[in-house]
């Protein structure tokens, strides 16, 4: 190994060290897929829509939004870490 190799390894183990780091002081939301009915307040959607609700980790609703994606990228714009719910 040479002295490249080296470094090279050690700056992705800080980088890994420090993605776990940064999951560990945001917090844990959770995005989980439901139909519209189930949501009060969506009184706008079409009976049976698939919408992407947005939960703290103590299971407060926080968020609704219409996909998957943008229901992840909400949450890292907010500084919270999403992970899916099934």
């Amino acid at each position: 190994m040479n002295q490249h190799d080296h470094n090279s390894n050690a700056s992705d183990g800080a980088g890994a060290a420090a993605e776990a780091s940064m999951a560990l002081v945001q917090p844990l939301v959770y995005v989980k897929g439901v139909n519209s009915s189930e949501m009060p307040g969506l009184n706008g959607l079409p009976p049976d829509t698939i919408v992407y609700a947005i939960h703290s980790a103590e299971g407060v609703p926080l968020a609704v939004v219409g996909t998957r994606a943008a229901a992840f990228t909400v949450a890292r714009q907010n500084n919270m870490h999403p992970v899916s719910v099934h």
